[in-house]
């Protein structure tokens, strides 16, 4: 799966100046990551209805429906709500078109390792913006989204970006 500054680059793609609610949300399903790191947990902050089967374009699109009212009648949470949905999608499209070729390398989980943190720094030097998506963590509220959540997504990033 894409380390943080992919998950925030690609919230950048969505809105060329993501808010702090769409960044947080954009990490938010790797919050588990703080507190555990089962599979199952996982699994549920991932929307899988099973460990390893990703949702499907129709049930990331009920996921919104079925928070929609709170997202038309809250900006901040529509911004979250599509910062969260734009992760899962990042991670089934990472999971099916990039991380397989690692996969039938001899060393490939150390040469994935190596390869995504090279594009973590580069995307932290080098993308417009990246330093200051870091800072507006500390600014943007995160949400609870039906008990799936206890967020402290903040820690994923001090922990994962300090280079």
């Amino acid at each position: 799966m894409p380390w943080p500054m992919v998950h925030f680059a690609i919230a950048s793609e969505l809105i060329s100046e993501p808010s702090p609610e769409l960044l947080l949300g954009s990490l938010a399903p790797d919050s588990i990551h703080v507190r555990t790191n089962t599979r199952t947990e996982k699994a549920k902050t991932h929307l899988m209805a099973e460990a390893g089967r990703f949702a499907t374009d129709e049930e990331l699109e009920a996921f919104f429906e079925s928070n929609k009212k709170l997202a038309y009648s809250d900006p901040k949470f529509m911004q979250y709500l599509c910062g969260y949905i734009a992760h899962i999608y990042t991670d089934r499209v990472w999971t099916f078109d990039i991380y397989p070729t690692y996969e039938v390398h001899p060393n490939g989980r150390s040469v994935y390792t190596q390869d995504v943190s090279k594009l973590e720094f580069m995307i932290l030097r080098n993308w417009d913006g990246a330093r200051e998506w870091l800072n507006e963590l500390n600014v943007g509220r995160a949400f609870d989204l039906g008990g799936l959540l206890n967020l402290r997504c903040i820690s994923i990033g001090e922990r994962n970006l300090s280079f």
